[in-house]
């Protein structure tokens, strides 16, 4: 590939131009599709002099609009080895590293929003073209010259990132916004993610957390109003942070500066994405995985665990309790269970954050009938103890304690100890309560500290059913059974919970959508794993259409 070209002092020369009477080119009458179709030689060397010419930006902005038609629908596919032989995505690329396109230069805001973007489209079309080119010598030559410039680019985009709208703080919807902020980071996001992919390919790593594309990624997946952009930006930020926990903890902290309420945003925006129904398996482990790393760091704890405190209202304790609820009973099973892990280790760190854990424990116990808590902390038990996990299994027990003293305490939510055996909260615990401890006697231990994990795991969870008003092996309920068919044939009357019994969201209302038996039309699920297990289970012999 030849050496990326100097600015042109003077326009190229072309056959698709009108000259004024003083012999100069017209460059308003230039056809940029002639030239773009049959000068393709001359393309970069036009863009290099029209954008470093202020005057010239207009012209530059029509020809980049032919650019990226020409590169996006592919009419001339032979111009794009010459495109890379001459440089074109350097040119590009230094054109938004000088950071002119950012800069009004007497236009108006529209038309600076527009070259930028346009701009952008233009860099992201050409660094597509690379990836699909695979290994192509050319392609992997002008590659490395692009990814010279790589780290400054990371830079300019992170500097000018105030062109990202924030999410306002009382909003909570994932599509708050129209779609022009879309417009503004779709282009900037996009370029990352690809740039991202083509370091990737030639280094056989990510870029380090040092540099600035990890960030913008973070601010772009907080602050996007559509989820398919967000959900593309954590696919490659938790690949950054894989490869490089070392520099989590720096990372986080330059990223709570950002923004003087970034941190309060990005509460905002788990909340959100956790309670989503569009969110499972992997994306949803994604999800879990980044809030953990976040609080994993030591200078992110501490202000985030005081976030989480202060904004009881933004609810990302609870919304940490209903998106493990959802996964375990909607995500694959392997998944599910490392979603499980995820969340009581997110549990354990905010229970150590220092002074503001009191709050946060208030939180979880707060929710802890109303989003079965119960059923999460039974698997988290037996995963820590095969895991051979004591913290996991410390911080896990001492949930367990706290629930139980919301039954004994005075002053506690159960005034009344009759009201509470007829209660969601006393059948909630029982449904689970019974069939977890049998599994739990049944559990085989591996080697002397799983066999002590076990024996005080089954001590605490003993005094947990006595104060909960349970006693082993008397009055089990059999959660393995098929669900009875509702006596209301109406199926938009039927409580909005999941009728498969061993289901996390079986005695509580389900948050998410519910879907009824097509069959009988008389009970819900969640969603399809949970009818095929009520299936297994026997439904599929009861169930019947209404008379």
């Amino acid at each position: 590939m030849a050496p990326h070209p100097r600015t042109p002092r003077a326009p190229p020369t072309t056959r698709f131009a009108q000259r004024r009477r003083t012999g100069h080119i017209d460059l308003a009458s230039i056809d940029w599709k002639q030239v773009v179709a049959h000068e393709s030689h001359n393309v970069a060397n036009w863009l290099s002099f029209l954008s470093s010419n202020t005057p010239s930006r207009r012209v530059a902005y029509t020809l980049i609009i032919t650019l990226v038609e020409d590169l996006l629908f592919l009419k001339n596919t032979a111009s794009w080895p010459v495109y890379m032989r001459t440089g074109l995505p350097c040119v590009v690329l230094d054109i938004i590293c000088s950071g002119n396109v950012f800069l009004h230069s007497g236009e108006s805001f529209d038309q600076t929003k527009a070259y930028m973007e346009t701009t952008f489209s233009l860099l992201g079309r050409c660094i597509m073209n690379l990836l699909d080119s695979g290994h192509d010598p050319l392609a992997m030559e002008c590659g490395r010259e692009v990814l010279v410039r790589a780290e400054e680019f990371y830079q300019v985009v992170w500097d000018n990132r105030n062109r990202i709208s924030t999410i306002p703080p009382e909003s909570q919807d994932m599509n708050y916004n129209n779609t022009s902020n879309f417009r503004s980071i779709a282009p900037l996001s996009g370029c990352v993610i690809s740039m991202v992919t083509l370091y990737t390919l030639h280094h056989q790593r990510p870029p380090p957390l040092s540099m600035c594309a990890g960030k913008f990624l973070l601010y772009c997946w907080t602050y996007s109003p559509k989820f398919g952009t967000c959900s593309f930006a954590l696919e490659h930020l938790y690949i950054i942070f894989s490869s490089d926990d070392a520099n989590v903890s720096a990372f986080t902290a330059d990223m709570l500066l950002s923004h003087r309420r970034f941190g309060e945003h990005l509460a905002v925006r788990l909340s959100d994405i956790l309670r989503s129904q569009a969110v499972l398996n992997l994306a949803a482990y994604r999800v879990f995985s980044l809030m953990k790393t976040l609080l994993s760091s030591r200078l992110g704890i501490a202000p985030l665990a005081d976030i989480i405190a202060r904004n009881a209202d933004h609810e990302l304790v609870t919304s940490l309790l209903l998106g493990c609820q959802r996964q375990l009973c909607s995500s694959d099973g392997s998944i599910s269970r490392h979603i499980v892990v995820l969340t009581s280790q997110i549990l354990a760190l905010l229970l150590s954050a220092g002074g503001e854990s009191h709050a946060v424990k208030r939180q979880i116990l707060q929710f802890a009938w109303l989003y079965n808590l119960t059923a999460i902390l039974c698997h988290a038990t037996v995963f820590s103890i095969e895991d051979s996990s004591m913290e996991m299994l410390h911080h896990t027990l001492e949930l367990v304690r706290g629930m139980g003293s919301l039954i004994s305490r005075p002053g506690s939510p159960v005034a009344d100890w009759k009201e509470y055996l007829e209660s969601p909260m006393y059948n909630n615990t029982a449904r689970i309560w019974h069939e977890f401890m049998l599994k739990l006697r049944s559990l085989p231990a591996e080697g002397p500290v799983q066999v002590k994990m076990k024996a005080h795991a089954l001590q605490v969870w003993r005094l947990h059913g006595l104060a909960c008003g349970m006693k082993e092996d008397v009055d089990i309920f059999n959660s393995r059974g098929p669900s009875e068919p509702n006596v209301d044939t109406r199926y938009w009357k039927i409580p909005k919970r999941c009728s498969w019994n061993a289901c996390p969201c079986s005695v509580t209302v389900a948050f998410h959508s519910v879907r009824v038996c097509r069959g009988c039309f008389r009970v819900l699920y969640c969603g399809k794993m949970c009818q095929e297990k009520d299936w297994e289970a026997g439904h599929k012999l009861l169930c019947k259409p209404s008379p």
